[in-house]
């Protein structure tokens, strides 16, 4: 998905829990096969979609990636790796179904910066250009 400035939470509002359901039980394979000794962060990502999606229809974010991997379980809030299989997901769900389905990286933030970390820019490449003024912008937009 290309950097969009005027990105909204109503495209992730528009996205309903049973829809992102259906797609996944439509390409389970995108999930459910992952590359051997992945398995646990695959687990874990899939956890963590309905989540994202159920704090963005709930107007709850931005939320700490301490809360999301409190949410779901994990002992540390170290949890880029599994953020980026999510985006990757999203990606080959787009790719395969033909759907929009908007990335939900963004709605957790750093409790020390207070926004996404550096590591969105692998979801939204350019993201890595902007300001930190702009990434702070950018954060607060989505999560509005």
């Amino acid at each position: 998905m290309p950097y969009n400035p005027d990105i909204s939470e109503n495209e992730i509002l528009q996205l309903h829990p049973e829809t992102l359901t259906k797609l996944m039980k439509s390409y389970s394979f995108i999930i459910d096969n992952p590359p051997k000794g992945r398995e646990r962060s695959y687990q874990l990502a899939k956890q963590m979609i309905p989540v994202l999606i159920s704090w963005a229809q709930e107007h709850c974010s931005p939320q700490y990636y301490s809360t999301l991997a409190k949410t779901i379980g994990h002992e540390t809030p170290r949890i880029g790796f599994q953020l980026g299989i999510v985006a990757n997901i999203i990606n080959q769900l787009n790719k395969e179904s033909g759907e929009k389905v908007p990335y939900l990286n963004a709605l957790v933030i750093s409790k020390s910066s207070k926004r996404p970390s550096d590591g969105l820019g692998d979801v939204i490449k350019e993201y890595y250009l902007l300001s930190e003024e702009k990434k702070f912008a950018y954060a607060y937009k989505i999560n509005q």
